[in-house]
């Protein structure tokens, strides 16, 4: 149960919470992502010391704004990681598939 009114979102999530948040169903689709580079955790210590793994809301906002071609700050090399997993994608051999910007 969260402490926050309904209409503040958390701005760190874990990874189910993120998945929900960027609109994906399947946490296995989201982590593929991760793993592609396209969403990336932020290295966290609770009050105990404990690492934990969470995901900053504006930094997966900024991703999707990228992968929607909302942003004109989109660098040469996340273009190409983006092209690469839709080649991928178009072969079979990617779960995750972002379209690329139009601009």
């Amino acid at each position: 149960m969260s402490a926050l009114p309904a209409n503040i979102p958390p701005r760190c999530m874990s990874l189910e919470q993120a998945c929900e948040y960027v609109g994906l169903t399947n946490a296995n689709t989201f982590q593929k992502a991760v793993d592609a580079g396209i969403f990336r955790p932020v290295p966290y210590r609770d009050h105990a010391g404990i690492r934990k793994t969470v995901f900053d809301r504006k930094a997966l906002d900024k991703a999707l704004d990228e992968i929607g071609g909302l942003t004109n700050d989109d660098d040469m090399a996340k273009r190409l990681l983006r092209e690469r997993i839709n080649g991928r994608a178009k072969r079979g051999k990617a779960a995750v598939s972002y379209p690329a910007p139009q601009h």
